[in-house]
């Protein structure tokens, strides 16, 4: 017979969430202990999980996660379980240079670009694409193992237009400042670009915080908001967590927070958790949403695509088109901005957020199977989209592993 245990879980973002639900619905005890004062990590919503006065009732802009890929396998069946609609969007890119230069997809060459111009963009346009022609074979016949000891700058082993598209993308996914793109590890960035680039995406009807919505519609188990964990004591048979001067106890702990939060919170680390969590360090990200469209004039540009890369004084950033991928409506156009501030007029912004992902390295990332090993040991679990593809589809993976690893514990 199955044992129903008491479960806690530190961290209220996707792989929190999806890993209380699983548990609840296994019969589970689930309780949910989220630091901020709303659900979803780095998925906001305007209208949802992020208030912005002033802003339609209707309007639901990410501020976050967005879009979805067609290969998201195990995210896609938990949706249609939850019954979330999951509806098409176009992707395009542009790459504007700081020199002025720039270089255009199809969907925006088609929407800006006529007659000579047109026939220009294109030449442009495929001259980029095979420039990464190579690479991408490279990528298709690259397994696990070979990219595991290499760097994103020593897979690419290049410098030009079509690799800074190629690091563009991997900023995109994983919010990590453009510079440091050149030290992800391999193992996590060529696969992202082989699998996800080119796929079909999706979006989910009424914004990403609807599915937390759909979640915590059925789940039977308790949420504490603003729940600031003190520590976490492993004891042989439990786990007693303290937070915000109140504890409980409980019989499993899973920890759905950044791997860098794991180690100052646990009491008395294992000498292999204090190994591999000490490599995890924090990456701090920032994102706007505004209505500034001025700096695509420079370009020429009149109808933007769903994502573009700008050279910026500060390095590399992008600015995503939210009508396009959130079907916003009017004649207002709407935006999500990373690492573009010195081209934004303040007096347009709507929305600032601010996120808190891993810093992916060689290093922390060579651990991640050893630690997806010790998940069971003292009591403890580990979930997140870091122990997968850094994406959702590696925070449904690793949330059912646990619920697969807790199935066997018999009563």
């Amino acid at each position: 017979m199955f044992h129903n245990m008491k479960i806690a879980i530190i961290g209220g973002g996707a792989a929190g969430m999806i890993s209380a639900y699983l548990l609840d619905k296994a019969g589970h005890h689930v309780t949910v202990l989220e630091k901020q004062d709303k659900l979803g990590g780095n998925i906001r919503t305007t209208n949802k999980n992020v208030v912005v006065p002033g802003l339609a009732e209707d309007l639901f802009l990410e501020g976050g996660v967005i879009e979805f890929s067609a290969k998201f396998h195990r995210f896609q069946h938990l949706m249609e379980e939850l019954e979330i609609p999951l509806l098409p969007v176009d992707i395009g890119t542009g790459l504007f240079l700081e020199n002025g230069q720039c270089y255009l997809s199809s969907i925006m060459i088609e929407n800006n670009r006529k007659g000579w111009q047109r026939l220009i963009s294109y030449f442009r346009y495929y001259g980029l694409q095979l420039s990464v022609f190579s690479i991408g074979q490279r990528a298709k016949k690259s397994k696990s193992q070979e990219l595991r000891p290499l760097s994103m700058q020593a897979f690419l082993n290049q410098e030009n237009n079509g690799t800074s598209w190629l690091k563009n993308f991997s900023m995109y996914s994983y919010s990590i400042p453009f510079e440091q793109i050149a030290n992800l590890p391999s193992e996590l960035g060529i696969p992202s670009i082989r699998d996800y680039m080119l796929a079909e995406w999706f979006r989910m009807k009424g914004g990403t915080y609807s599915y937390i919505e759909k979640i915590i519609a059925r789940f039977s188990g308790t949420i504490i908001l603003n729940a600031k964990v003190q520590s976490v004591e492993r004891k042989a048979n439990e786990v007693h967590i303290q937070w915000n001067n109140t504890g409980q106890s409980f019989d499993k702990v899973i920890f759905a927070t950044p791997p860098d939060q794991v180690l100052p919170l646990i009491k008395q680390a294992s000498t292999t958790e204090y190994k591999i969590f000490k490599d995890w360090k924090a990456n701090h990200a920032q994102t706007i949403i505004h209505t500034d469209a001025q700096f695509y004039k420079r370009f020429k540009i009149s109808v933007p695509s769903p994502f573009d890369f700008f050279e910026t004084p500060k390095g590399w950033g992008y600015n995503a088109y939210l009508n396009d991928l959130c079907a916003v409506s009017g004649k207002t156009s709407y935006f999500l901005a990373y690492n573009m501030e010195s081209f934004i007029d303040p007096q347009k912004i709507i929305s600032v957020q601010d996120h808190h992902t891993p810093f992916y390295t060689l290093e922390a990332f060579q651990s991640r199977q050893e630690l997806m090993e010790l998940n069971g040991n003292n009591h403890t679990y580990f979930v997140g989209a870091y122990l997968g593809d850094g994406l959702h589809e590696g925070a449904v993976v690793s949330a059912e592993r646990v619920l697969d690893q807790l199935s066997t514990i018999q009563s």
